[in-house]
């Protein structure tokens, strides 16, 4: 179907590791960074971008 996945809220890397073995594309939450700003989102995103 070429759907793909986003998990939210994850929060430790044993969540992160079962939902990637799940097959879930991307995910997101407090195990990769804590909420913040735009500005300092972009900042930390730029090498990447």
């Amino acid at each position: 179907m070429g759907i793909r996945t986003v998990c939210e809220g994850v929060e430790s890397q044993e969540q992160f590791d079962f939902l990637k073995d799940a097959g879930c594309n991307l995910a997101q939450g407090y195990l990769f960074s804590q909420p913040a700003p735009l500005d300092e989102l972009y900042q930390k995103m730029a090498p990447y971008l």
